[in-house]
């Protein structure tokens, strides 16, 4: 099967299939948050000014994400899925997006290996 007749799940099970392993069953909301303390990608948002944030949580070990489709030159569409760790401004209601991947590679590579 090809990118063409993919559906997005099916897309996405395959070129994140480690992302889907080791989140499975754990906090992402935890994970996330230690994410954004260690890098300082956290801060206020832009909107209101609370920096009281939520993280929208996927089905029980699922991930949340983006389905797009990209375009080749010949007009052909394939389906496209990233994963996204969606988190809401508790005031105002307005999201921000983060890159799952970049979250799964610095909790890999983190120094603390507490359980989440």
């Amino acid at each position: 099967m090809n990118r063409k007749t993919q559906s997005s799940a099916e897309i996405a099970l395959a070129d994140y299939d480690e992302v889907f392993r080791d989140f499975a069953g754990k906090n992402l909301a935890k994970i996330f948050n230690d994410f954004v303390r260690s890098t300082g990608s956290g801060g206020a948002c832009s909107s209101c000014g609370c920096t009281d944030w939520v993280v929208v949580q996927g089905p029980p070990n699922g991930l949340t994400g983006l389905k797009y489709y990209s375009v080749d030159t010949g007009a052909v569409e394939y389906n496209q899925f990233t994963p996204m760790v969606i988190a809401k401004c508790r005031s105002c209601g307005m999201s921000r997006m983060h890159d799952t991947g970049l979250v799964h590679h610095w909790w890999k590579g983190r120094d603390s290996k507490e359980e989440v």
